[in-house]
Parts: C-alpha cells; structure tokens; sequence
C-alpha cells in the first residue's frame, strides 16, 4: 500500500465504479491521489524509501542467517515481511554491477589515449594467416577500417581470413590505433569483457529454475514461479557474497601470497557450495543424502549451462 493521501472524491478513476475504503473492490486500484506538492512529494519519497530499506536489509539478514528461509516463508504466504525476490534481484544485482565498476576502475592501469598527430614508434599488431604484423600507431592511422585492412592482406596473400581470425582482428583494429602496447591491448579488451559477465547470471536464471524443476518433480506442491522464487533469493544472497568476496579479496593480493590466494579460493568455493546445500536443504525439506546428490548435478549443469551462455556471451562481444 502506498503512503499517497487518499483520494475525497469515492469514485474510481480506472473503472468509474463507488469505492468503500482506500480500494476500488470492482477493479482493485488504489483511490488515492496522485497529485503533490513539493513538501508532499519528499514526504512521499523519504517514507517509500525507508520503508523498502527495511524491508531490504531484514531480508538480506535473513538469507544471511537462514539460508533458505526466506524463500520457504514467501511461497507459505508470509511476504509482506521480505522485499519480493524480483525486486531484490534487480536491486542487489545492479547495486553490485555498479559497485564492481567502481572498485575495477579505481584499480585499473592508468592507460593514456594517444593523439593521433603525436604518436610514437612502438609496434603493435597480430598474426593473420602465415603473416605476422607489427606496425607503429602511425601506420595503423592509415587504414580507416578493419576491412580495408583484411583486403590488403588477402589481396597480397591470396587467402581468406576464417571467420575466428576475422573476428579477433576486427575486435582488435580500433586499439592498434589508440595504443602503443601489446599488452595494454589485451589488458583492456579482457577487461572490457570481463566487466560483462556478472550479466551472464541474469540470463541463466531461467535455466536453472528449469533445473531445479526437474530435480524437485516429486514435489508436486510446488510450482515453477515457487523455483523461481527460490532461485532469486539465492542469487541475491549469491551476488552480494560474490562483492564482499571480491573486495577481500582485493585486501589479500597485497600480501603477494600465492598459497594464501589459492586457499581464499577453496574458500569461497566451500562457502557458496555449503550456503547453497543448506538453502536447498531448508526449502525443500528434504534429507541431507538426497540434497547432496541434487546439489552435486546442479553444480554440474549450471557448469554447463554458464559455458553455453559464456560462449554465446563471447561471440557477441567479438562480433560488436
């Protein structure tokens, strides 16, 4: 319910039919009025906003605390405690994309954009077929497109890229002519497309409800948005442990410690998968034997499943 003044006039704007109360009981819609001030307005924001952090951050202490708790209380019909497990996803997960590129950039090589009248002579180039070009910034200028290029070399080799030597070239093109480094060119395609793939997650979301359906078909109560519902809430929980994750483990490379590294690893990995175990083990109420084999052949097909949309993912990001 929103916290907007109700509306004097009972008539409803949407059906036109009498209400009795602050709800229309032909159509549903809320007889308030829409129409504010400036202090009404702030008013409105200030109790709206509070009143979603509340309901965000008990949430988030729940599936903290409770992992799959959360889930199990929505689908018995407690919800008006928890934030919805959509509105959490989308808040958590751009919250975090948008926090991971702040933490990136601020961590990020210092990469200097060349002038084009003030380049210098270093060499940067690829291999094409049997070829192997390196040229200076200044050579690069010269060709205004990747195309123009590839009909150079095919005209004076006589052979026709494939479509892997094309796609890594023209991905590649622009940056021979803005840097003068190799590896500043690698660093920052890698990392261009690296930013990308906590969006990977979002579209895997339908597939692993999908999964969870057919490894819980015995449970006949339960409905695919039930698995949805539970799929978001613990990827929620998963992407906020996935930032804290990463920001420790910024704190940890500085020991320059690679057994210490490796170790924060296995953590991490022994973390999500027993935080996941008991998830599943909470909401849908079965033995620990059994939930252990099901989690084993989700960790396997969502495996799968991130490599297929990864593969997609990479062929995308090489064509645009």
């Amino acid at each position: 319910m929103s916290t907007l003044p109700q509306r004097i006039d009972n008539r409803c704007l949407n059906c036109n039919a009498i209400t009795h109360g602050r709800f229309c009981q032909v159509c549903g819609q809320e007889n308030v009025e829409h129409k504010l001030g400036i202090f009404g307005l702030i008013k409105h924001f200030i109790f709206d906003l509070l009143h979603f952090d509340g309901k965000f951050f008990y949430t988030l202490k729940m599936l903290f605390i409770k992992p799959g708790f959360v889930p199990l209380q929505y689908i018995q019909g407690k919800r008006k405690t928890y934030l919805e497990p959509f509105k959490l996803f989308i808040f958590t997960s751009t919250i975090v994309v948008i926090l991971l590129g702040l933490v990136g950039k601020s961590s990020s090589v210092n990469i200097v954009f060349k002038d084009p009248d003030n380049m210098n002579d270093s060499l940067v180039g690829m291999r094409l077929g049997d070829q192997t070009y390196k040229m200076s910034n200044k050579a690069w200028q010269k060709y205004k497109t990747a195309s123009d290029f590839i009909k150079e070399h095919e005209s004076k080799t006589g052979k026709k890229l494939n479509f892997v030597e094309y796609l890594f070239f023209k991905k590649q093109f622009p940056y021979f002519k803005q840097y003068d480094n190799n590896t500043v060119i690698a660093s920052t395609i890698f990392k261009e497309y690296k930013s990308k793939i906590p969006k990977i997650f979002l579209f895997s979301i339908p597939f692993i409800v999908i999964l969870l359906s057919l490894l819980y078909k015995k449970r006949k109560d339960l409905y695919y948005n039930e698995h949805g519902f539970f799929a978001l809430y613990l990827y929620s929980a998963i992407y906020i442990f996935y930032f804290l994750f990463i920001l420790v483990g910024r704190g940890i490379k500085y020991f320059n410690n690679i057994t210490l590294n490796n170790y924060y690893s296995i953590f991490i990995f022994l973390f999500l998968t027993t935080y996941t175990f008991i998830s599943l083990k909470k909401f849908y109420q079965a033995k620990g034997g059994i939930t252990f084999f099901k989690l084993i052949l989700l960790l396997i097909f969502s495996i799968l499943i991130l490599l297929f949309l990864l593969l997609i993912y990479s062929l995308i990001f090489l064509i645009f």
